[in-house]
């Protein structure tokens, strides 16, 4: 017989005995000590004692079916390991939101070149008082020497010399990450793009509120 079914024979056979009001017969080491009978002499078969009946044969259960149906090793780890996908869902999202931002400046500004094509332009101002470096501008971002130069300080704190500046600049996947390191850590680096507008001056003030 298993747990349950005990506890319910048990409940079924107190309610039983209380309806038919039989005395139960009480036998301690073999040998017969009288009927179960109240202070009174009634036989007790009160509210009281019918409910802690009950009550117990409840608790039995419960803690069975408690015990049974506990979760498995297995279930509880691909749980933990679900939790810590929700968690980290928000930071790839970000990040996606980042690299679509750059996207957008590197086709606006040379209309998705690539590393391969080598991309040099000669990008002057009107008086034409640029220094020397800073007349040409790299890749597909569009970089200019003293630019990367500066990013790469503020940013990683390295040091780059004019030959470093330009080949970074070419390569368009490093270019990339520099300019997305430095628009979303620093504050009105968006702006040495000319073709960045208020719209994506409004996302990276989101993104980096999202970040904090």
């Amino acid at each position: 017989m298993t747990l349950t079914s005990l506890s319910i024979s048990y409940i079924l056979t107190m309610l039983r005995l209380s309806l038919t009001n039989k005395q139960m017969k009480v036998y301690v080491n073999g040998k017969y000590k009288g009927t179960m009978r109240d202070t009174r002499g009634r036989f007790a078969q009160t509210k009281s004692v019918i409910a802690r009946m009950i009550k117990y044969s409840l608790i039995v259960s419960v803690l069975y079916f408690g015990l049974t149906n506990l979760p498995t090793k297995t279930e509880t780890v691909y749980a933990d390991r679900e939790v810590v996908k929700e968690v980290n869902v928000m930071p790839r999202k970000i990040d996606a939101l980042k690299d679509e931002l750059i996207n957008e400046i590197s086709k606006l500004e040379s209309s998705g070149t690539k590393t391969e094509d080598g991309l040099v332009v000669i990008d002057d101002n009107k008086a034409g008082t640029l220094p020397r470096k800073d007349k040409l501008s790299y890749g597909c971002m569009q970089f200019k020497v003293s630019t990367i130069q500066m990013f790469a300080k503020q940013v990683r704190n390295e040091v780059l010399n004019n030959h470093q500046a330009i080949l970074l600049g070419l390569d368009c996947d490093e270019a990339k990450k520099l300019a997305k390191e430095t628009i979303f850590k620093i504050e009105g680096a968006l702006w040495h793009w000319s073709v960045a507008t208020k719209e994506m001056g409004v996302r990276v003030s989101i993104i980096r509120n999202l970040e904090n």
